[in-house]
C-alpha cells in the first residue's frame, strides 16, 4: 500500500507537472501570439509614422508653395499698383502733350496771323513809301514849278 500510495503520489505529481506544462505551453502560445500581435502593431505604428512624416513633408512643401503663391500675389499686387501709376502718368503726359499741341496750334495760327498782318504792314509801308516818294516828287516838281515861275515872273 505504501507503494501504491507512492505510485499514486507520483501519478498525481506527474499529472500536476503535465498540467503545469500544458499551462506553460498555453502561456507560451499566448505570449507568441501577443508577440506577433505586438510586432504587427509595431509595424503598423512604423507605417503610420512613415505616413505622418510623409504628410509633414507634403505639408511643408505645400506651405512653401503657399508662401511662394503669397509672395507672387504680393508681387502681382505691387505690379498692378505700378501699372496703375504708369497708366496715370501716361494719361497725364498725354494730356500735357494735347495741351502743348493745342498751344503749338494756337502759336502757329498766331504766327500765321502775324505773318499775314506783317505782309499787310509791309504792303502798306511800300504803298506809304511810294506815296512819300510821289509826294516828294510832286513837292519837288511844285518847288521847281514855283522856282521857274518866280524866275519867269
Amino acid at each position: 500500500m505504501v507503494i501504491q500510495t507512492k505510485k499514486r503520489a507520483w501519478e498525481l505529481k506527474d499529472m500536476d507537472i503535465k498540467y503545469r506544462e500544458d499551462l506553460i505551453t498555453d502561456k507560451e502560445y499566448d505570449l507568441e501570439r501577443q508577440s506577433r500581435t505586438l510586432a504587427e502593431m509595431e509595424k503598423e505604428l512604423e507605417d503610420r509614422v512613415h505616413v505622418i512624416e510623409e504628410k509633414e513633408r507634403n505639408l511643408q512643401t505645400a506651405e512653401k508653395e503657399e508662401e511662394k503663391v503669397e509672395a507672387m500675389k504680393n508681387e502681382t499686387q505691387e505690379l498692378l499698383i505700378l501699372e496703375t501709376r504708369l497708366k496715370q502718368e501716361i494719361d497725364m503726359i498725354r494730356a500735357e502733350k494735347e495741351e502743348i499741341e493745342k498751344e503749338a496750334d494756337r502759336l502757329k495760327a498766331e504766327k500765321s496771323k502775324f505773318e499775314t498782318e506783317w505782309e499787310v504792314i509791309d504792303e502798306k509801308r511800300e504803298e506809304l513809301q511810294k506815296e512819300a516818294e510821289r509826294v516828294a516828287e510832286e513837292k519837288l516838281a511844285i518847288s521847281k514849278l514855283l522856282k521857274d515861275r518866280s524866275w519867269t515872273a
